[in-house]
């Protein structure tokens, strides 16, 4: 219990934990290519961020943090956001920092690039107007702009979402050419189970009674919980070894040489 020695037990389950994880946790993670065993080039973060949200609304966020960057020294809210950014993204950088897990790891900067993207989005809707007063003469406000600027700016982003539904995880934007891009540039393309749904479940189960299946990665909790669930029939059973089916969960980070082998030359019954 940590009220005994809380000195102690904080250094060693944050400070010493944060800095010597990758000595207990050394987890894989495929880059632009390339496997890196822990520590991954400093501009990691910096690229993950700009390939996965959503373009028009990085778009608003960068316009916003240009202009606030040269106003640093002004005390107010708008700065603030502006330093836990600055915070964040310097944490991301040192070189015994985690960041496995495409963008999971660093989610807490997510809600400054959406103030920034709020206020990026004002910004534009300001000059919008100004522009449209200097051309018309009009002095009067109009609703129907706003209206409009919103659907032109969030409508490619919904588009997006529906169009990738239910793989949220693999979410990557137009700069990066989407999933069949990020996976073509070289991008870990799913790090978790999202890829195991329903559509992939029907398919499961249309596979022989009594077929053993090798999951790799191997998780077979997971599909174990599906079986006792219903949602998977009992009569198959998942291994991690051997037998006739492979289900491959596309984490590139931690492929060894047989899988990629599967993963680059053969043709699967069914991918979702």
């Amino acid at each position: 219990t940590w009220w005994q020695n809380p000195i102690q037990l904080f250094y060693q389950n944050f400070f010493k934990l944060y800095l010597t994880r990758q000595e207990f946790a050394p987890i894989r993670t495929y880059y632009l290519g390339k496997i890196y065993s822990f520590d991954l080039p400093w501009h990691h973060s910096f690229i993950l961020t700009l390939s996965t949200i959503p373009l028009t609304i990085l778009i608003c966020a960068l316009i916003a943090v240009a202009i606030h960057l040269k106003r640093w020294r002004q005390p107010g809210l708008i700065t603030l956001f502006l330093w836990q950014l600055i915070w964040f993204y310097f944490v991301l950088v040192l070189p015994f920092t985690p960041n496995h897990d495409g963008v999971r790891l660093f989610l807490p900067v997510f809600p400054f690039w959406a103030c920034f993207s709020g206020i990026g989005f004002k910004m534009l809707l300001d000059w919008v107007r100004r522009w449209i007063r200097n051309k018309s003469g009009r002095q009067e406000e109009s609703y129907g702009i706003p209206v409009a600027l919103i659907l032109i700016l969030l409508s490619p982003p919904l588009f997006h979402l529906n169009k990738i539904r239910p793989f949220y995880l693999e979410s990557f934007n137009v700069l990066v050419g989407g999933i069949k891009g990020a996976r073509e540039l070289g991008f870990e393309t799913t790090y978790w189970l999202d890829t195991i749904s329903e559509e992939v479940r029907k398919e499961i189960n249309r596979l022989p009674d009594f077929s053993s299946v090798v999951v790799f990665p191997g998780h077979l909790n997971y599909f174990n919980f599906l079986k006792d669930r219903g949602l998977i029939k009992k009569t198959l059973t998942f291994k991690n070894d051997s037998g006739r089916y492979l289900i491959l969960i596309p984490r590139q980070g931690i492929f060894k040489p047989s899988i990629w082998a599967v993963y680059l030359r053969e043709i699967p019954l069914f991918t979702a």
